[in-house]
């Protein structure tokens, strides 16, 4: 019964901005896997991070990434833990999905920048290309509004990612 209270007080105290309508049913709700939900059952989970705010101290935000077919999914959740350590839930805080999307372009995170300065916040669409130690040719980018537990549309043209794969041995 705590746990029912904890999940529907979790996600009664976001405010249901969504940066895509297409999600806000979907705010505040809770799961483990998010293609648990009928209309995203068919997307696959691509993996994800847990954010940090400042170092030496944990945080419960975390991105993750689903895809299906030419369609990505960026999600901005809030992880928690009702078992003490047995599973892992989440509560969705607002979601981007991008569709049409070739093999050229793909989500980029917690390894971008914004105006020179290091931000684990920010969230590309950047252009592929293995030969460079980083992404320049950004598409698209996001960052975390911490108020409003949203996505906020920033600049691309100011945002470059460090290609983790860049000169490592295939």
């Amino acid at each position: 019964m705590k746990n029912i209270l904890l999940v529907t007080f979790i996600g009664l105290s976001f405010f249901t901005f969504a940066q895509n309508p297409a999600f806000k049913d979907f705010i505040g709700k809770d799961y483990s896997v998010f293609s648990e939900f009928e209309s995203f059952s068919k997307f696959n989970d691509y993996g994800g991070l847990l954010l940090n705010h400042s170092f030496g101290k944990d945080t419960n935000e975390a991105f993750a990434l689903y895809g299906y077919g030419d369609s990505l999914i960026v999600l901005f959740e809030k992880a928690y833990n009702p078992d003490h350590g047995m599973n892992a839930r989440f509560i969705l805080l607002d979601a981007i999905q991008l569709n049409d999307l070739n093999n050229k372009y793909f989500i980029q995170y917690g390894t971008c920048s914004f105006n020179g300065k290091d931000d684990v916040h920010i969230v590309a669409l950047v252009k592929m290309n293995k030969n460079k130690a980083y992404y320049n040719q950004c598409k698209k980018a996001w960052e975390i509004d911490h108020l409003k537990h949203t996505f906020i549309e920033i600049n691309p043209k100011m945002v470059k990612c460090l290609n983790e794969g860049y000169n490592v041995c295939e």
